[in-house]
């Protein structure tokens, strides 16, 4: 509360059209990765700040999607999500998951 006090309303407007900027850069920069690897930025009509792509091409040549998940994490990115798709080695705690989300409360 401090922050947006001390920044006035137009400081947070400001902030607003540059994070609205940004994530027009970045789903453009992943755009352009998406396609230097044959995949696709996925729509994410109902999380308007998520920016989401595909791995399909990347599990279908034998690539860990959880091993790109990892280095994703090493390199201080945070809140990064890979999920795999659901296969018979899949497991959640040794449970097989019961449906391709994230997060899910049992």
């Amino acid at each position: 509360m401090i922050t947006l006090l001390s920044m006035g309303k137009q400081g947070w407007s400001e902030l607003l059209e540059l994070r609205e900027r940004n994530l027009i850069h970045l789903r453009d920069m992943l755009g352009s990765v998406a396609d230097e690897f044959g995949e696709r930025v996925l729509d994410t009509e109902e999380n308007e700040i998520s920016v989401a792509m595909s791995l399909s091409r990347a599990e279908s040549k034998g690539i860990s999607v959880t091993f790109i998940g990892s280095k994703l994490f090493s390199r201080f990115v945070s809140g990064a999500r890979v999920v795999p798709r659901l296969n018979s080695k899949s497991k959640v705690l040794g449970h097989p998951p019961r449906k391709a989300v994230a997060h899910e409360v049992a």
